[in-house]
């Protein structure tokens, strides 16, 4: 729990500084597209835009992400290459993820929805507190006096001590899963696939829940392209 929160204040500290250097609020980027679709393990190209696309394996999106997203997510990396003059319209509506063989298909979901999708860990981080305490007294007694062998009064102080450990109650959980689910959600949407006209090629991340019945399945993206089903096997 501490590694995933130090990995997401990291993670924060760089939003905010990329941020405040380029004068600009962070928004989607996406990742960076590579050379070409032919690149990708699944591809496809028709006259308006090539597709390259690829199923992060577990330890790949654990590489990709401070957060867990394996906890709720498989996650599909897209490149997107127009071709010709016209713009292409990227929407995730034209993205779908199929079980093959059967009628399950899932929707892209929001850097909101996974951020929230995520469970949330139960651990409290309380500070803790210590308190010590000292008492003094007084004492008397009988003893035999090992010169004479007869019993004499004796006296004097003694001293006891203790210390506790208690939980500051005055920490606030509630709000520190607040910003940890804010700082996954900027990480999401940050990486993900980025909406809107693109004239040049682009690259991003598109997050599905996992299907209810993933051990063995074969999986497929179905890209819409204008009225044409691109169908692209998830190796």
């Amino acid at each position: 729990m501490r590694e995933l929160l130090m990995g997401l204040a990291i993670f924060a500290a760089c939003l905010v500084g990329n941020a405040t250097s380029a004068g600009q609020s962070t928004e989607a980027k996406g990742i960076a597209p590579r050379a070409a679709s032919e690149q990708y393990p699944a591809h496809a190209q028709r006259e308006t835009v090539a597709i390259g696309v690829k199923l992060l394996s577990t330890e790949e999106a654990h590489k990709a992400f401070v957060a867990n997203v394996n906890d709720c997510c498989l996650v599909v990396e897209v490149g997107l290459y127009p071709q010709g003059d016209k713009p292409l319209d990227v929407n995730f509506d034209d993205f779908k993820l199929r079980v093959v063989g059967t009628d399950t298909t899932l929707k892209p979901q929001t850097a909101w929805q996974v951020a929230n999708a995520i469970p949330k860990k139960n651990e409290a981080q309380h500070d803790v507190s210590t308190e010590s305490s000292v008492g003094v007294g007084y004492e008397t007694g009988t003893a035999i006096n090992p010169v004479t062998g007869q019993p004499q009064h004796v006296h004097g102080v003694y001293t006891t001590g203790s210390m506790g450990a208690g939980v500051d109650p005055t920490g606030s959980p509630s709000a520190a899963a607040d910003h940890e689910q804010e700082v996954m959600q900027a990480e999401f949407k940050e990486k993900g696939l980025v909406e809107g006209s693109a004239s040049l090629p682009v690259a991003g991340y598109l997050y599905f829940p996992i299907p209810k019945k993933k051990k063995d399945a074969k999986l497929a993206l179905e890209y819409m392209i204008e009225e044409e089903k691109v169908t692209l096997a998830l190796p």
